[in-house]
């Protein structure tokens, strides 16, 4: 078919002689299998929010392991403000 290849006629002409859009398309059945039916899907995750020694808390599996983790992170902290202290003084 020499539509498929070139397109419609009136594509040839000016834009100005183009036909204009009819409303038909409002007036579709409802059953027609070539439109597309309309489906929305609104899905919200909730997360509550937890301090972090809470999160903490939870997360380890022994006491033991808390408080290794934590001193550990005081550790790193302190390197830390050292080495802000010595990049301040230098």
């Amino acid at each position: 078919n020499v539509t498929w290849v070139s397109g419609p006629n009136f594509l040839l002409h000016p834009e100005s002689e183009w036909p204009v859009n009819s409303d038909d398309i409002v007036n579709l059945p409802s059953d027609d299998p070539e439109v597309k039916k309309v489906v929305a899907v609104n899905a919200v995750q909730a997360k509550e929010e937890i301090d972090a020694v809470t999160y903490m808390i939870h997360y380890f599996s022994s006491w033991t392991h808390l408080k290794k983790s934590v001193a550990w992170i005081l550790r790193f902290k302190s390197l830390l403000l050292s080495l802000c202290q010595k990049k301040r003084q230098s």
